[in-house]
């Protein structure tokens, strides 16, 4: 592996170390308006690497995927909560010896902690397949982008968080899309998951 190589892995795989969000909207960083004008600079080029996981078919595909984990993950953990509190609720309109209601305390407290406990697993194993899915992802990608970043003949690019406005001729984010589209359009977040658990 090249160091540009290396550099455009190390920029895609970056854009993911963000709290909680499997891959960030395309609409959270437009790309170069036209508007702005101004020359096209020959070699300098712009990525908006957010728009190539967020609008791509296989980011759209691993987006929809995760939140279904992550939604069902989150549907079970509530649910168990809500018993707990039932019975808790429960609990306080029984009249019971002062053992008795120590032991049940102490039995709802044990649930509760038990289900914290699987909760952070569960977010653990999502956050190994979302760490797994931005590898697959930024492994398809890298190559796509080193085929358009020559073909433009760039001799920098630029990450478009970086830009505020420039001619949107230099943009090379819908090449990057396409090619990728073309490449991939899903990837199996499920055995992430599964290996995750076994840790």
């Amino acid at each position: 592996m090249t160091f540009q190589d290396k550099r455009f892995r190390d920029v895609l795989c970056g854009l993911f170390v963000l709290g909680g969000a499997f891959v960030v909207s395309a609409q959270a960083a437009p790309a170069p308006q036209a508007t702005f004008g101004g020359p096209t600079i020959p070699g300098v080029c712009v990525l908006n690497q957010q728009a190539v996981f967020g609008s791509s078919k296989v980011g759209v595909f691993a987006n929809a995927h995760y939140k279904q984990m992550h939604d069902g993950a989150q549907s079970t953990v509530s649910a168990e909560e809500a018993k707990i509190m039932a019975d808790a609720r429960a609990l306080q309109g029984q009249k019971l010896q002062p053992a008795q209601l120590q032991q049940r305390q102490q039995a709802l407290t044990k649930r509760f902690q038990d289900l914290r406990a699987k909760a952070a697993k569960d977010s653990q194993a999502l956050e190994a397949t979302r760490q797994g899915a931005v590898a697959k992802i930024s492994v398809a990608a890298q190559p796509i982008i080193s085929q358009v970043y020559a073909t433009k003949k760039c001799g920098l690019l630029l990450a478009r968080s970086a830009v505020l406005a420039g001619n949107a001729g230099m943009d090379i984010t819908s090449a990057v899309i396409q090619g990728l589209d073309a490449k991939i359009t899903t990837i199996p977040l499920d055995q992430q998951v599964a290996a995750a658990a076994k840790h």
